[in-house]
Parts: C-alpha cells; sequence; structure tokens
C-alpha cells in the first residue's frame, strides 16, 4: 500500500529508488537507438515548440550524445544501468516497429491489443515501464511531483499498468523542410508535460506526454485515481486557480 501518493525531490534524490547515495545520471529525452535509426548518417532536427503565428522552432543537434536530448540528472547510476536496462532493450524494439511500419492509427493498453508484434506480456510490460520512466523524467524536468505508482512499476513492485499509450501515424508531417538547415526529411520532438484542470471540480486530472517524430507520435497519459486528484490538486490550489483566470481570459 502506498501512503504518500506522490514524490518531491531532493535534487540529490533519485526518484525512482528515492536513494540518495549514488551519482545521479541523464536520461535520453529519445533512445539514441532510435535517433540513429531515424537519422542515419544525416542531420538530425528536433523540434522546439511553434510560436502563436504558426512558426516552429527547430534546433539542430550534433548526435546521440547532445546535451540538447537529456534529461536534467534525476535517476542514479543503478536504477538507470542495472534496474531499467531491460526496459530499454524492450522499447528499442517496439520503437524499431514502428518507424519502419506502414500501419495507420493504433491505440492500446493490453498486449492482447497490438497487431503484428510478436511478444509477450512481460515484453509489453517492460516496454511499459520505459515509458513509464520517460514520463518521469519529464514531470522531474516540469518541477512537479511524480506519481509513487510510476516509480512502482517500474521497479515491479506492482504488476498493474498504471498508463495509458497510443501510438499515431502522421502521413501530414512527412514532408521536406525547406529552411536553414536545407531538405530535412526527418525530425524529433516532444510536448513537454501537458495536464488539465476540469473546471466544474478545479482539480487536475492527469499527466500526459507526447514524443514525436515526422511519422509518429507516442503519446502516453497517466490518469490520476481519486486520492491523487485530492493531494495534487489541494497542492497546487494557487496554480490551478491561475490557469483558469488564464484559460477565462483567452476565452474573451
Amino acid at each position: 500500500m502506498i501512503e504518500e501518493s506522490f514524490l518531491t525531490r531532493s535534487p540529490e534524490q533519485c526518484w525512482i529508488c528515492e536513494d540518495t547515495k549514488h551519482t545521479l545520471t541523464s536520461e535520453h529525452k529519445f533512445k539514441a537507438s532510435a535517433l540513429r535509426a531515424i537519422f542515419g548518417r544525416s542531420t538530425m532536427l528536433m523540434r522546439k515548440g511553434m510560436s502563436l503565428q504558426g512558426e516552429r522552432y527547430w534546433k539542430k543537434i550534433q548526435g546521440p550524445k547532445s546535451g540538447h536530448v537529456k534529461f536534467t540528472p534525476s535517476i542514479c547510476d543503478n536504477c538507470n544501468n542495472n534496474l531499467t536496462q531491460k526496459h530499454d532493450f524492450a522499447v528499442s524494439e517496439f520503437l524499431g516497429f514502428f518507424l519502419n511500419t506502414k500501419e495507420g492509427f493504433i491505440t492500446f493498453t493490453l498486449p492482447d491489443q497490438i497487431k503484428g508484434i510478436n511478444y509477450s506480456v512481460q515484453w509489453f510490460c517492460h516496454t511499459m515501464r520505459y515509458f513509464s520512466k520517460h514520463l518521469g523524467c519529464v514531470i522531474i524536468d516540469s518541477d512537479f511531483p511524480v506519481p509513487r505508482k510510476l516509480s512502482a512499476f517500474i521497479r515491479e513492485d506492482i504488476s498493474e499498468i498504471p498508463m495509458s499509450l497510443e501510438v499515431s501515424m502522421n502521413s501530414d508531417r512527412i514532408s521536406k523542410l525547406t529552411d536553414s538547415f536545407g531538405d530535412v526529411h526527418d525530425y524529433i520532438g516532444h510536448t513537454g508535460l501537458l495536464t488539465s484542470v476540469k473546471k466544474s471540480t478545479r482539480k487536475l486530472e492527469f499527466y500526459e506526454t507526447t514524443l514525436q517524430t515526422n511519422k509518429f507520435d507516442f503519446r502516453y497519459r497517466y490518469e490520476f485515481d481519486d486520492q491523487e486528484i485530492d493531494e495534487i490538486s489541494d497542492k497546487y490550489k494557487s496554480w490551478i486557480s491561475e490557469f483558469l483566470r488564464e484559460q477565462e481570459s483567452l476565452s474573451q
């Protein structure tokens, strides 16, 4: 039984094991193997966001070891190198399938809903543990508390998958980018942390992020349970009030 639903970590603390004795490491925002599969030897381009005028911001990156494709150090070397290594292997195979497929739209949370992949339940759970690790790092980089249920799933203390994963093809993105970088066909990006406030209750409902390539979006969401909704909404009352005020002003 998890008594406290969220971890607000100290700067030297690993958010997965919550230990403070090990050296902290930086998780990649994008799997190095996926970067190599997408770009090969061509220019690596990262989508940073979009202006109010609809202009895209792009960042040219030097390679998989660039600091621009790494999160703030928040996972200890033991968790990153030992505990989660099998999760990294599983997701490399998973991403490889989608980067080479021509299928359309897929939404799933259970392994029997996946078409075209030879898998086991354990392999699927390890894949979801990787995405849980990625979401946790996005949460940390956004200065929000991490659900302890997420880290418990990564540690295999619980078996129930705590979040959903949606994969969708973006055929409209498969086009040339003719800008200062030249004719670049491929890019990567992610949305950062997204959340939502239910106006009627003034409470937060979920965490969500999307890992993007020019062909596919991998969107994963962690839905808060009732206890988590109450805890995090109470912690961020002021933030929620400001958020709703901004939304009201934009709608006027």
